[in-house]
């Protein structure tokens, strides 16, 4: 029995010891390589921050700021606003207005072709972002202004009607000043001065149905030059960090238009068009030189 209780108290003691080695021996394996992760499972989202709304305007900026040279080129359409008739001698011994031949005008629109050059400044604002200095040209195409001609001005002699072809090249120099940037959008206001080269073809008419033709005046070609002028107003509207399409319109005053003389009776009368106003509308196309940055809006 003695040795028996030795035996039991013996294997206790020794099982104790075998149990606490295996648990540190287990606890230093577990350190050792870490706690098993199940890879299986995807891991939880992060919540994203909810949205904020912001005014397109706090962030209308142009990229940075630069100058460069441009082009552009472009056409448009051209409506002429002529406020009087025109009066031209008959040489007959009455009164005014018996002594002078009344031709009435018609306002046919004229297309044009514009080329424009100059340099551009750019600032990073969102406020008068942008102005220009240039050289513009324009050609207005042949059209006929002429309507009907009333001999000494009695409506019961309005016995012709007449062709009198205008056209005209005008250069000048502009500045421009673009308003606000918003996104690709710039609204812009521009004017210029410089001088009208404005050529009449010959004079050509033609007699009513029962009446009978006289001799024709035959006023000829001529071409007059004046100082001209324009102003107006347009959108710029970025295509790309080169180019911008814009869209205006410009009121032009272009000075008079007046014909060669004509002959035997009108060998000192002229044909004379003395305000030769225009209202057109273009649609042009730019390009800047040496930009290599976007030149449209960043957010």
């Amino acid at each position: 029995m003695k040795y028996a209780r030795r035996y039991r108290l013996s294997f206790a003691i020794g099982l104790s010891i075998f149990g606490a080695s295996f648990n540190g021996y287990a606890e230093f394996l577990y350190e050792l390589k870490g706690p098993k992760v199940d890879v299986t499972k995807e891991p939880a989202p992060t919540p994203s921050p909810p949205p904020q709304i912001v005014s397109p305007l706090q962030y209308t900026r142009l990229g940075t700021d630069y100058s460069g040279w441009f082009v552009t080129a472009g056409g448009g359409y051209a409506e002429p606003r002529l406020t009087h008739d025109i009066a031209v001698g008959n040489g007959s011994d009455d009164l005014w207005p018996m002594n002078a031949d009344k031709l009435t005008t018609r306002e046919e629109g004229m297309a044009l072709i514009t080329v424009a050059g100059g340099y551009s400044w750019f600032r990073n604002r969102l406020w008068f972002p942008s102005w220009s200095l240039g050289l513009r040209y324009q050609h207005f195409f042949r059209e006929n202004l002429g309507n009907t001609l009333t001999q000494y001005s009695l409506g019961e002699f309005k016995n012709y009607s007449y062709n009198w072809e205008i056209s005209s090249d005008v250069g000048s120099i502009f500045a421009k000043l673009n308003l606000m940037q918003y996104y690709s959008f710039s609204p812009y206001i521009t004017a210029g001065f410089g001088g009208a080269w404005n050529h009449s073809d010959r004079y050509r008419e033609a007699a009513f149905p029962n009446v009978l033709p006289r001799i024709n005046p035959a006023f000829g070609a001529n071409t007059t030059n004046h100082l001209a002028y324009h102003a107006g107003a347009g959108i710029d509207i970025a295509l790309n960090a080169r180019t911008t399409l814009s869209f205006s319109y410009d009121y032009q005053d272009l000075g008079s238009v007046s014909s060669d003389y004509g002959r035997l009776t009108w060998a000192t009368q002229k044909l004379n068009l003395s305000n030769f106003r225009l209202h057109t509308a273009m649609v042009t196309l730019s390009y800047l030189f040496g930009i290599n940055q976007v030149v449209v809006i960043t957010k």
